[in-house]
């Protein structure tokens, strides 16, 4: 049998799981607009050994305090002109 300790540790990690799995849902949701979008991409296979500056070939939304919403997400991917620009096609 469980002691009050176990199940609150359990519980604990069940949440910790389900909010991961959203991210990572809400994540793929984004991506999945940007598919077949007039983004740049980049042949790994036509690359030499010089440096690459991967700038150009993604964009980030920082949320440090983890406040952001799936509607405050979507509406700021217009903050990144190269998804606004295939967003507007």
């Amino acid at each position: 049998m469980f002691g009050v300790k176990q199940a609150v540790a359990l519980v604990n990690i069940a949440l910790a799981a389900i909010k991961h799995i959203a991210v990572w849902m809400c994540l793929g949701l984004l991506l999945s607009g940007q598919v077949g979008a007039a983004q740049p991409v980049l042949d790994v296979t036509q690359v030499g050994r010089e440096p690459i500056s991967l700038t150009q070939y993604f964009a980030v939304l920082e949320d440090p305090g983890a406040a952001l919403t799936l509607t405050d997400v979507t509406t700021r991917v217009r903050q990144f002109p190269s998804m606004s620009a295939s967003k507007n096609q």
